[in-house]
C-alpha cells in the first residue's frame, strides 16, 4: 500500500491557523488537516514551514523499544512569494 504524501502546507502568523494538505492513495480529493487532527494511525501534532510532525497512535508491537512515536516528515519548498 502506497502511503499518503504531503501535497503542500498553508502557514500563518497564528500557528493554530496552519494546514497540511495530504493526498492519500485513491482519494478523489485531497485532505486538509490541523494540528489535533486524526489521520488513519496518526494525529497531526506539528505543521511548520518545512516540517510536518505526525505522533503515531497506533500501539506499538510489545517490547519494541525502537517503535517510533513520532513521525517528521520533510516538506520540500516551490518557489512562491518568500523564495524569489
Amino acid at each position: 500500500m502506497r502511503e499518503a504524501l504531503i501535497a503542500g502546507v498553508v502557514t500563518s502568523k497564528v500557528p493554530s491557523m496552519n494546514v497540511v494538505i495530504i493526498s492519500a492513495p485513491g482519494a478523489k480529493a485531497p485532505y486538509f488537516a490541523h494540528v489535533g487532527d486524526e489521520l488513519y494511525d496518526a494525529v497531526v501534532k506539528s505543521i511548520k514551514l518545512d516540517t510536518v510532525t505526525f505522533a503515531l497512535t497506533a500501539s506499538a508491537s510489545p517490547g519494541d523499544p525502537k517503535s517510533p512515536r513520532e513521525i517528521v516528515r520533510k516538506v520540500r519548498p516551490t518557489l512562491g512569494e518568500n523564495n524569489k
